[in-house]
C-alpha cells in the first residue's frame, strides 16, 4: 500500500508482471479537502443515479440481490461541470500516462463511473469487470469517497486471488487499480452509503459504456461465479490473505457489469 498517493516503479510491477500480484492500493491520493469537494460534487449527482444491473445483451437483468448500487456514467461534460472532479480526473490521466510508460498497453480509452451503495447491505456478487482479451476494459482504477468508515459499515472491497482473497475497506482518498480481466472481485454488504468514482482504461475504442455479451444469473455457486454465495465481512486489509472459499463446480462464467 502506497501512503503518498504517487505510484512507483515497484507498484506497477506488482500490477503488471506476471508473477505480481494484479493489483494495487494507494492512499492519500489527492488533498484531504479535495477530497471533501468531490464527495460533496458526488452527493450533488445521487438524484441522477439510476439502478445497476447485469445480463447478457437483449437479456438484461435487475436484482438488487446480486447488485445494489445505483450509478451514473460520467460524460466529459459532467466533468467539466464539477471542479473538484476535473481537478481529479486530471491526475488520474496522468496515471494512465503512468501505467502507458511501464505497461504494453496503449491505454487511450476510458470509462467513468459514479456509483453509490446506499446501505442497507446492498452488494454486488464475485465478477470480473471484463472478458480475457477484452480491449475495452484493461485496468480497473477505484477511488472511494467514504470518510470516517468504519468495520461495522462494511462494503469492502474483496480481490479473490489465485489461492486467497483479501478485502480492502473503501476508505476516502483510497485509490485501488487491478488488472480488469484478471481480477475477481465484490463488494461484501454496506451498511451505510458508500460511494466511489470507477474509471477503466482501455484500448481501441471511443468512449462509451461497455457492450461485451454479458452471462445471466447462475442458479448454483460455480467455480468462478460465487452469485448465490454469502460472505462476512473481514477488517481491513489484512496482513495475512484469508483462505479463498471453495465454491461448487458448474459451467457457468462470471458474471460482467453493464448498465441497463
Amino acid at each position: 500500500t502506497a501512503c503518498n498517493g504517487e505510484i512507483t516503479e515497484q507498484d506497477l510491477s506488482r500490477l503488471f508482471d506476471p508473477d505480481g500480484a494484479g493489483f494495487v492500493v494507494l492512499d492519500h491520493f489527492m488533498p484531504s479537502e479535495m477530497v471533501l469537494s468531490i464527495r460533496k460534487e458526488a452527493e450533488e449527482m445521487t438524484p441522477e443515479l439510476q439502478n445497476a444491473g447485469m445480463g447478457r445483451q437483449g437479456e438484461k437483468w435487475l436484482d438488487n440481490t446480486y447488485r445494489g448500487d445505483r450509478f451514473k456514467w460520467l460524460s466529459s461534460s459532467d466533468v467539466s461541470a464539477y471542479p473538484a472532479i476535473q481537478s481529479w480526473m486530471e491526475k488520474i490521466d496522468k496515471l494512465r500516462i503512468r501505467l502507458n510508460q511501464f505497461s504494453k498497453f496503449d491505454l487511450t480509452r476510458s470509462e467513468i463511473q459514479l456509483a453509490m451503495y446506499p446501505g442497507n447491505g446492498a452488494r454486488y456478487v464475485r465478477h470480473r469487470d471484463a472478458f480475457a482479451g477484452d480491449d475495452n476494459r484493461k485496468v480497473t482504477v477505484l477511488f472511494y469517497l467514504n470518510t470516517n468508515w468504519t468495520d461495522v459499515q462494511g462494503g469492502e472491497l474483496r480481490l479473490h486471488l489465485d489461492s486467497s482473497t483479501i478485502d480492502i475497506q473503501p476508505h476516502a482518498n483510497r485509490v485501488v487499480l487491478f488488472l480488469s480481466d484478471k481480477i475477481e472481485h465484490e463488494v461484501l454488504p454496506a451498511h451505510a452509503p458508500r460511494y466511489a468514482i470507477t474509471v477503466w482504461f482501455g484500448i481501441n475504442g471511443a468512449n462509451g459504456p461497455s457492450t461485451s455479451p454479458l452471462p445471466a444469473p447462475a442458479t448454483t455457486t460455480t467455480a468462478t461465479d460465487a452469485t448465490t454465495s454469502t460472505q462476512s465481512a473481514q477488517p481491513n486489509i489484512p496482513s495475512s490473505p484469508s483462505p479463498s472459499p471453495s465454491p461448487s463446480s458448474h459451467s457457468s462464467s462470471v458474471p460482467v457489469p453493464v448498465p441497463v
